[in-house]
């Protein structure tokens, strides 16, 4: 076996900084030209040891550049057969005699001048031509470094720059490379002697810990922990309350701590905080609605499909009389989807009576007794525990008692029927979005706010009944016969 052949410590150094300034297609084939350069002094293994990368994919950059070499230079020999087919015959004409079976036993000079030579450096269009960043930074008189930078919104240059740069290289036909982020990602991931970058994890409830008693809120914080880590971010907590501190010192904090991106967690009620907050600094995603103001991109649960899920399965069980109670302060945090919901699949379904909703500012179980003796529903559907609780307390002393249902199941509630909402996922959803935004330098106050949507997941409890309702076993029978 051939021992592994020795690299140059001049020629490490040099590959691992342009693998660090990597930012567009024209520095990714830099990158392969250098791996190539490289394989006289070093072998796969420590090239993949010095740039983080794994030796599988360090082969397939060398495989992949071969190829590309290729099909580059079969173009530049047809495009001069071309030109020397449409001159008039005189004399002998010029001919490459090279076969172009034979590109990889090219001198090492001339291969190096194929892969790295500006028509290897390029981005296709749709009418056929090729761009590069230096074509880019030619046209607007600025280096290729600035015009990486602004194509990627950077704050470090002024906005009339960016758009400048940005009309040049749309002027141009000028498109980045996809695979660049994948190769950053890989990069980021595979650092080991390296202290990862951290997103902020904003919280506004009165007491430090308190948020962590409840099960949403700490599924939330746990998707979020769980994506940061995966896609190679720590995450750390900030607390708004902390002694002496306000909105514009929590972010200045926060940015004097070199951290780009925020995440926001649902507030105790629908409130108007973090108003003196820079936004301007920071890639910023919320959590929910509970923001009333600023409006920020959001990652949230789809509270309207869901309401609307859990009205037509128990239509399905044969349930007509179904009723909505809940305290007003949570319907107004998701901006009222619950009843909108609601009200939307009482006028679709057939035959389905329709019964007010319960909606007090504050609850007492008085308002809950008084509305189910006037209204006599079959089932509830609520969100929160207060109406679990006392409809299971009702149960034990009376017969007629409604089935239950909730919007937002939660682990405390035991094995009631409900709509799992997916909080974890939509912790990762807020952290995909965070990371996008950072990608493309968006931040401050969005003009127009992204919004993604998780959906969650009917289950089936013993709450409500399993099996279609009939004549002989609905509640409302049963009732009548008492």
């Amino acid at each position: 076996m051939r021992p592994p052949k020795k690299f140059h410590e001049g020629t490490s150094n040099r590959l691992a900084a342009l693998l660090e300034q990597a930012v567009d297609l024209a520095e990714y084939r830099r990158i392969q030209s250098v791996l190539m350069r490289s394989r006289n002094n070093m072998d796969a293994a420590s090239i993949a040891a010095l740039t983080g990368l794994g030796v599988n994919t360090v082969r397939i950059l060398h495989s992949r550049f071969l190829r590309e070499g290729e099909a580059c230079l079969l173009s530049r020999r047809g495009k001069r057969k071309q030109d020397v087919e449409s001159q008039p015959k005189s004399g002998a004409t010029a001919k490459d005699e090279r076969s172009p079976a034979r590109v990889e036993a090219l001198p090492p000079d001339a291969n190096e001048n194929i892969r790295t030579g500006p028509e290897c450096n390029k981005t296709k269009t749709t009418v056929g031509m090729t761009v590069t960043l230096r074509d880019v930074a030619a046209r607007a008189g600025v280096s290729h470094t600035t015009v990486s930078l602004a194509l990627r919104n950077s704050p470090t240059l002024p906005a009339k720059t960016c758009d400048r740069i940005r009309r040049h290289a749309e002027a141009l036909g000028y498109r980045p490379d996809p695979r660049m982020h994948e190769l950053m990602d890989a990069m980021r991931a595979r650092r080991i002697n390296r202290r990862p970058d951290t997103l902020a994890y904003l919280i506004a409830y009165p007491d430090r810990e308190t948020w962590k008693k409840d099960q949403s809120l700490f599924r939330y914080y746990e998707g979020v922990r769980a994506q940061a880590n995966a896609c190679g971010y720590q995450l750390e907590i900030f607390w708004l309350y902390e002694p002496g501190m306000t909105d514009r010192r929590l972010g200045e904090i926060i940015r004097n701590r070199g951290i780009d991106g925020v995440i926001i967690a649902p507030l105790p009620r629908s409130q108007l905080l973090f108003q003196d907050f820079p936004w301007h600094y920071f890639s910023a995603v919320e959590l929910g609605y509970s923001l009333a103001k600023p409006r920020l991109c959001r990652a949230c649960h789809n509270h309207f499909l869901s309401m609307q899920r859990l009205v037509n399965r128990l239509h399905a069980r044969g349930y007509r009389n179904i009723g909505l109670a809940m305290e007003e302060g949570q319907d107004t945090r998701v901006l009222h989807l619950w009843r909108g919901a609601f009200s939307a699949a009482a006028d679709l379904l057939p035959g389905k009576r329709r019964i007010p909703m319960l909606v007090p500012e504050t609850w007492k179980r008085e308002y809950l007794e008084a509305w189910l003796k006037k209204y006599r529903p079959d089932v509830v559907i609520s969100v929160g525990m207060e109406v679990c609780r006392w409809l299971a307390a009702d149960r034990i002393h009376k017969k007629d008692t409604p089935d239950f249902a909730t919007a937002d199941l939660l682990s405390a509630m035991g094995d009631t029927t409900g709509i799992d909402q997916n909080s974890q996922q939509i912790g990762v959803a807020a952290v995909d979005l965070l990371i996008s935004l950072m990608r493309t330098n968006a931040r401050g106050i969005p003009a127009v706010p992204r919004i993604v949507m998780v959906e969650g997941e009917f289950v089936q409890g013993t709450t409500m009944h399993v099996e279609k309702l009939t004549p002989f076993n609905h509640p409302a029978a049963a009732r009548a016969v008492r």
